[in-house]
């Protein structure tokens, strides 16, 4: 029979073992997809200068529609690419502590009347000077 202890050691080892498979798996995937994504955009952007050739030289509103639907599709490969970036900042950062920048602002209002004000600077100015 397993002691505690050695389950602890086994199910701690078992659990590194399994962050440490997500992450890599989470990185392979990551550059394999961003290979895809950047091989797309690059054929993308032949087929957009050749099709922009063929409109022009055809000026056939169908073929203006097509490039400008090439155009929508390189664009939004671009923006799956910036959003896969994102994606895997979140995954490397996942097991990190997030620590937040605080800032203090100190603002002193005063909510009364001009005379309230006044008043009170009086009795201010009466406690300083004795």
């Amino acid at each position: 029979m397993m002691s505690d202890n050695t389950s602890i050691t086994t199910t701690s080892a078992v659990s590194s073992l399994i962050e440490q498979v997500t992450d890599d798996s989470a990185i392979k995937d990551f550059e394999k997809t961003r290979a895809n994504i950047t091989e797309f955009i690059e054929v993308m952007n032949d087929a957009i200068v050749t099709y922009a050739d063929i409109a022009r030289s055809s000026q056939d509103a169908k073929a203006y529609e097509v490039l400008a639907k090439l155009v929508s599709t390189g664009i939004a490969a671009n923006r799956n690419l910036l959003e896969t970036q994102e994606k895997i900042r979140k995954i490397n950062n996942a097991g990190r502590p997030t620590t937040k920048k605080t800032s203090e602002t100190v603002n002193n209002v005063f909510l009364g009347s001009t005379a309230d004000l006044q008043n009170f600077l009086d009795k201010k100015k009466k406690t300083i000077d004795g």
